[in-house]
């Protein structure tokens, strides 16, 4: 959603981005009154980026469907690689890309550079 955000209000010379498990938020979600909330920034930009990228969607993520991960891979112009029945992948819960990423669609598998 970082990516998403930054990449609405900003031009540069970005590669690709490796967007990971990103979660759901509501196109239509507003905070209530007096509610205090830890999100970085009010919605996510849905219009395609400008570079192109790579979206990791889990099976079962307690946070997104995987119908929200198409969507957003849709929105956004990038390719869509699912990673299976993986729950949500951060640093917490011992997600390691390289691990995986023999696995993942050929243009976007590190060279062994």
């Amino acid at each position: 959603m970082t990516v998403a955000g930054w990449a609405a209000r900003h031009t540069g010379p970005v590669h690709s981005a490796l967007l990971v498990t990103p979660p759901y938020l509501d196109p239509a979600w507003t905070p209530a009154p007096g509610e205090v909330v830890n999100v970085v920034i009010d919605h996510v930009p849905r219009s395609p980026l400008p570079f192109r990228a790579l979206l990791v969607a889990s099976r079962n993520d307690p946070m997104t469907t995987f119908e929200q991960f198409e969507a957003y891979a849709r929105d956004w112009g990038a390719d869509l690689y699912d990673a299976g029945p993986v729950g949500h992948l951060d640093s917490t819960a011992g997600f390691d890309p390289g691990r995986r990423a023999s696995a993942w669609p050929a243009p976007w598998r590190p060279s062994a550079s």
